[in-house]
C-alpha cells in the first residue's frame, strides 16, 4: 500500500478494485514512458509508425 492509502485507512474505510491487466508506475519516468508506448501500440491509427520508429531506435543500440 502507498503511504497515502495507509494514512487514509487510519481515518476511514475505502474500497479497492482488482484490476486485471497491465499497470505502469506513471510516477516514475520509465513507467510513464512505457505506459505511453503501450497506449500508442494499442491504437491502430498510429501503431505502424510508432512500432517502426521503435524498431529503428532499437536497431541503433546494437
Amino acid at each position: 500500500l502507498t503511504d497515502g492509502m495507509l494514512k487514509l485507512l487510519k481515518e476511514q474505510d475505502f474500497a479497492g478494485y482488482h484490476f486485471r491487466g497491465a499497470t505502469y508506475d506513471c510516477g516514475a519516468k520509465d513507467g510513464f514512458i512505457l505506459a505511453n508506448v503501450a497506449f500508442a501500440l494499442e491504437r491502430a491509427d498510429i501503431r505502424p509508425s510508432v512500432e517502426g520508429g521503435f524498431r529503428e531506435l532499437l536497431a541503433g543500440l546494437k
